[in-house]
């Protein structure tokens, strides 16, 4: 660990090491300095050593609800400390901070809401921060209000953190943005459907109680949410034994949940059935006479309506997104050692499906927008890979194609951010569905997790993203230390994934192999596909800067074959070929030097490549295919002396103006 830049990085590092998450908010304030606030708190010192590299004067901030116990912070302001003396109310010691302002801020361990200026009823300059509220932690400093500047948040009382009093717990139930109830009848077949909904989507995404991370802090909260919807507490502690309780980590007891499903009904912030809803006929019972006809008929079928034969036959025939590839509609994996480009060709499969460009070998693809999710290199992503593809491709300006951060599986809130943002731009650009969401790494998506134990989370959240957007997702991965294995870390990926794709790179020739091993519902391609990366130029449409990458595209078998021989073995389109080649044709030296289709067609005729028994346009794509490979392999450093580009065309020959000059042909 580096040596901390100031006394606040010292403090954020203590604190972490205390088991207290924290995050950056900005010097002399209080406001986040991060993207998402307290979401970002952390208590791992990589991350707060980054924080503080970037400013070693940010103030330091504390969710309450975030520490394990929770904790609820009473935030007395300095004047309101009548207000605080009136309650007369027993309180244990416990750690108390000393504001800039002269307020106190009192912790307890315990959860209820954040509330503002309101308790036991009563209006009074007393805030609470629970759930969704922060404070400061000293030694952060702020501007006090009587015009003095800065001034640092001190601990008055340095105690052990005490249990919430009774007489607090009691006096959060009622806040200043309490939500009262809706009128309408607990417990009602509409708002239990509901409840069960809402119950499974969070078993979904693993939404739960786990031992050790909050889970009292999640079961409360589930609770509270649920009661909201319109059921009483008893039905509240049934629905959730049945419907969610299973998946926690480990289960509670009965006795457990019913308590904190009563603490729920007694102190959430919002009174039950705040959100509850009126029978259907009640609601709409004026609208029902002006409704057209049409629109009275019985509502769509379910989900899961079982279908006859009749219905069964108006099927669609599932659409290729990728031809042999991809289904639309499909998770598959695509995964393979590092090196082997895969990334490469994930990028230019995108970009073609986001432009519509032929790439790869593949014909014209049907436009759609296409989200890219990079764990790993993102930046030369947007950078390099994107535009050297958008430069071969002849695409300029808006493509389509949406590159954004890997979501991790541990946390549920960037799981729902992610699809949330991707709603968002296809609302607001106007596309009706994404033509494929791609992500990578699994590794960086299983930060947190056991990487064999909890493989079936990966494997819901891709499924639950093809359903919600109706269409394919497409998940990279890197193989194992036996390459034999398949992907790295589980079994399961082979087993839940629709389409499995493994790819192979060889990094002397900059060439990539892509097989099909699994394809679910569709008969799988028995020929692997070969493609070769060449770099290419581009000026940066910003800075004006030149760069390159790599941009791959298909080559036949047969040129795979000629570049990539057995290992141990030299290219068969390699040096020793080439310069007997250009000894035969006594290219020697510049003067004599000879055209690479001349060159191509000795090396061929050398390599017993052209042949009698084959038809002349046999032999002449024999020969083609030799040039290609020659001029892909001109820049390589085993041939670089033995060409040249003038005036446009590209000559070979020997070095040397005589023969006793040659190289050794045997080398």
């Amino acid at each position: 660990m580096s040596t901390p830049k100031s006394i606040l990085h010292a403090a954020a590092l203590q604190y972490a090491a205390q088991g207290i998450p924290v995050f950056p908010c900005v010097p002399g304030g209080k406001a986040p300095a991060t993207a998402n606030g307290y979401k970002d708190a952390s208590t791992d010192p990589a991350v707060i050593d980054a924080w503080f590299t970037e400013n070693e004067s940010y103030n330091i901030g504390m969710c309450p609800a975030s520490c394990t116990p929770p904790r609820l912070v009473v935030d007395v302001e300095g004047t309101a400390l009548d207000d605080w003396a009136m309650f007369k109310e027993p309180t244990p010691e416990t750690l108390i901070i000393g504001t800039p302002n002269g307020g106190y801020h009192i912790h307890f361990e315990g959860e209820g809401p954040s509330t503002v200026r309101r308790l036991m009823g009563k209006e009074v300059g007393v805030d609470t921060r629970g759930f969704g509220g922060y404070v400061l932690m000293p030694p952060s400093l702020v501007v006090a209000k009587d015009g003095s500047g800065l001034k640092p948040y001190t601990v008055l009382e340095e105690k052990n953190v005490a249990k919430l009093p009774e007489w607090i717990a009691r006096g959060i139930a009622t806040t200043a943005n309490r939500v009262e109830s809706s009128g309408a009848e607990v417990d009602s077949e509409g708002d239990r459907r509901r409840a069960v909904s809402h119950l499974l989507d969070l078993v979904r995404r693993d939404d739960v109680s786990v031992s050790g991370q909050g889970g009292n802090n999640t079961a409360y909260r589930v609770s509270a949410a649920i009661l909201e919807l319109g059921v009483s507490a008893d039905t509240a502690l049934v629905l959730l034994e049945q419907h969610w309780n299973p998946a926690c980590r480990p289960p509670w007891s009965h006795g457990e949940l019913a308590t904190i499903v009563r603490n729920a009904a007694e102190y959430q912030q919002n009174g039950v059935g705040a959100y509850a809803t009126q029978p259907a006929a009640q609601t709409f019972a004026a609208a029902w006479d002006h409704l057209p006809e049409e629109l009275k008929k019985a509502p769509p079928r379910s989900r899961f309506h079982p279908e006859n034969d009749a219905e069964m036959d108006q099927t669609r025939p599932q659409d290729w997104v990728f031809p042999e590839l991809l289904p639309d509609r499909t998770v598959a994996m695509l995964y393979g050692p590092s090196g082997s480009y895969k990334s490469f060709l994930l990028i230019a499969l995108g970009l073609a499906k986001a432009t519509g460009k032929p790439s790869l070998g593949f014909d014209a693809f049907a436009r759609g927008p296409v989200f890219y999710a990079a764990g790993e290199g993102r930046d030369d992503v947007k950078l390099r890979r994107r535009n050297a593809w958008k430069k071969a491709h002849d695409v300029t300006g808006e493509t389509g194609f949406y590159v954004m951060p890997t979501p991790r599986i541990s946390v549920n809130e960037e799981m729902q951010e992610f699809g949330d943002q991707i709603k968002m731009v296809l609302g607001r650009d106007g596309h009706k569905k994404p033509g494929v969401i791609m992500l990578e790494t699994v590794s960086k998506m299983m930060v947190g997790l056991d990487p064999t134990r909890d493989a079936p989370k990966l494997t819901r959240f891709c499924e639950s993203l093809a359903e919600a957007f109706e269409c394919p997702v497409i998940v990279v991965h890197h193989t194992g230390h036996d390459k034999k294995r398949g992907p790295r870390d589980s079994s399961a990926y082979e087993a839940d994934f629709d389409v499995i794709l493994r790819v192979d790179g060889i990094k002397a020739t900059k060439c990539s192999t892509l097989v099909v091993e699994k394809m679910k519902g569709a008969a799988e391609r028995e020929e692997p596909m070969h493609f070769q990366g060449e770099v290419v130029q581009f000026k940066h449409p910003i800075s004006g800067a030149h760069d390159g990458s790599l941009v791959f595209h298909r080559i036949t078998a047969n040129d795979f074959e000629l570049l990539n021989p057995n290992e141990g073995e030299e290219p068969k389109v390699g040096k020793a070929a080439v310069a007997a080649a250009l000894s035969k044709l006594e290219a020697w030296g510049v003067e004599k030097s000879v055209s690479q289709r001349v060159l191509a067609t000795e090396v061929a005729m050398a390599l017993e490549l052209v042949q009698e028994s084959k038809s002349a346009d046999a032999n002449a794509e024999v020969v083609a295919n030799v040039d290609r490979l020659l001029g892909r392999l001109a820049a390589t450093r085993p041939l670089r002396p033995y060409n040249e580009k003038r005036n446009g065309t590209r000559i070979w020959y020997l070095p040397g103006a005589a023969p006793e000059q040659a190289p050794n042909l045997k080398a």
